[in-house]
């Protein structure tokens, strides 16, 4: 009957456990701020029927929403709090009575998810200054202290602590914190990496800290951990948020007061008034005509209600020009540097660390490279040899974790064929030059053949046209001496019989002449 009595007592208990919600540390957690959306991790695509169910105290659920036919659709009554997106389901706004336990069914597979809806406490602090997070419990045995979803400190009362990389040397605890249930986290020599949500538990992450979670915003600038885009100085940017499926949607700046920048409603998309100038829009997206300095920081599309966070980066570039197949140096420096990033656009080139190690992109093995002595000098300036078209871009370097910028930040790389550097007006003059070379000594002697043919052609007409005139020149005057001697023979035959007798002579028109010089008619005297 005891062991019986036992057996009651501790199904009970575990009973009681399970219904106080510490039965979901087995099942994955998730969580998200008060007035802050929250995206569930299960996609309905792949499933012919899926379901998101929210559990009730009473252990009863209630449908969300459905999947079905390619489609995913909240039920009636949960439209304004819940919305599809991406076949996921996202939760619009969170407030307190959101938290609980959440069911993903796919053709009839359970999925189990445990959402915490935190009350945070905003801290700022500047970087490289000291910064203390509080949390309070009462008998505590251990205390775990994370960052975003990843551990930061975990320490018990006997001593022990582990500390997560980057972290050594900087995060502590009181001295005498589990005798005192002050189980505050203080952070020295804050850097931009450690902005974002802290949350502390204690008792095997069993139990909730109070308070329970705080923002860190290093100088302002709670942008670390969402996504981040950039454009250099002068350039346009086009903000990624699409309106065009959301009945009202709005772009702001994070400032010390939130300011609009842009409206959609009625499928129209207007800058606000004081904005035109440098915003306007763009196939329903928000378009920065030209960036300046000031237009970098935080920005915020909300659609519906939901909030989408983006960070601009405007960037000072140095232009660097190179030919194809040379080798370039792209500089960059900073003082006590553990690690440097190399990004290329937006991917990584490489990524190296004081210990040697480094990891290269595919295309830049045996290419890419830093000095051997980079981290002791400070010079982590990139060289690539070979250099290829597709290397021209915009490269940035980052240090810390890509928390800290090299300086000079970025470079635009322009990348032209062999010998036709741009800009040089030598070298165009150069290449005129060849041209123009190349194409005379093509043509002339051409020119030279066609003109000696036209010659050849004028001459041997003229020489034609010569010989036939001295032909006809030569049977007229044979033909007047033939006929003078004739002439001259009938004059001398018929002279006058007396001296007195007076001769008359008839002038005679040659042409006259050979008309009649066949005729048998003889001259009278």
């Amino acid at each position: 009957m005891q062991c019986i009595a036992m057996k009651a007592i501790l199904i009970l208990a575990f009973m009681v456990v399970f219904y106080k919600g510490t039965l979901c540390q087995s099942i994955p957690s998730g969580f998200t701020l008060l007035n802050q959306p929250y995206r569930f991790p299960h996609n309905g695509i792949g499933c012919h029927h899926a379901e998101w169910k929210k559990k009730l105290s009473t252990d009863a659920t209630i449908t969300i929403a459905t999947y079905k036919n390619h489609m995913c659709t909240p039920e009636k009554g949960f439209e304004e709090e819940f919305r599809c997106e991406d076949n996921h389901l996202l939760l619009k706004s969170a407030n307190y009575n959101d938290r609980g336990r959440y069911e993903f069914i796919c053709d009839g597979v359970k999925n189990l998810i445990h959402l915490d809806v935190l009350y945070a406490v905003n801290v700022r602090v500047k970087e490289m200054d000291n910064i203390t997070l509080n949390c309070n419990a009462d008998n505590a045995k251990d205390v775990t202290w994370l960052h975003n979803n990843e551990m930061v400190l975990h320490s018990k009362m006997n001593g022990s602590m582990n500390l997560r990389e980057g972290y050594e040397g900087r995060a502590s605890l009181k001295k005498d914190c589990f005798k005192t249930g002050d189980l505050s986290l203080t952070i020295t020599g804050v850097r931009k990496a450690d902005a974002g949500i802290y949350r502390c538990f204690v008792d095997d992450e069993t139990v909730k800290g109070d308070p329970h979670a705080s923002v860190l915003d290093v100088n302002g600038t709670f942008c670390q951990s969402i996504p981040s885009g950039f454009t250099l100085l002068n350039q346009s940017y086009t903000f990624p948020g699409n309106a065009s499926a959301c009945p009202h949607a709005e772009w702001k700046k994070k400032l010390s007061t939130d300011a609009t920048i842009a409206t959609y409603k009625n499928r129209t998309c207007l800058p606000e008034k004081g904005f035109e100038e440098e915003f306007r829009c763009k196939d329903n997206h928000l378009l920065l005509k030209s960036a300046n300095y000031s237009d970098q920081g935080c920005y915020e599309f909300i659609c519906d209600g939901v909030k989408t966070q983006n960070k601009l980066d405007v960037l000072y570039a140095v232009n660097v020009r190179v030919e194809e197949t040379d080798n370039i140096t792209l500089n960059c420096y900073a003082d006590s540097a553990k690690d440097v990033t190399w990004l290329h656009n937006n991917e990584m080139v490489l990524h190296s660390k004081m210990d040697g190690s480094m990891n290269l992109s595919e295309g830049y093995e045996g290419r890419a490279s830093l000095k051997k002595d980079c981290f002791k000098t400070g010079d982590l300036s990139l060289t690539i040899t070979g250099v290829r078209k597709a290397d021209a871009g915009t490269y940035r370097c980052f240090v810390d974790d890509e928390t800290v910028k090299g300086d000079p930040h970025a470079s635009v790389l322009d990348v032209n064929e062999k010998g036709s550097g741009p800009g040089d007006q030598a070298d165009w003059n150069c290449i005129l030059y060849k041209n123009l070379t190349i194409g005379l000594g093509t043509t002339f002697p051409l020119y030279i053949f066609v003109t000696a043919f036209v010659i050849y052609r004028i001459t041997m007409k003229l020489r034609k046209c010569l010989s036939t005139s001295d032909t006809a020149n030569q049977n007229s005057e044979d033909d007047a001496t033939e006929n003078d001697s004739m002439l001259m023979s009938h004059v001398s035959t018929t002279s006058p019989t007396n001296e007195s007798q007076s001769v008359v002579t008839h002038p005679v028109q040659e042409s006259n002449f050979m008309e009649n010089k066949n005729s048998n008619t003889r001259a009278f005297f």
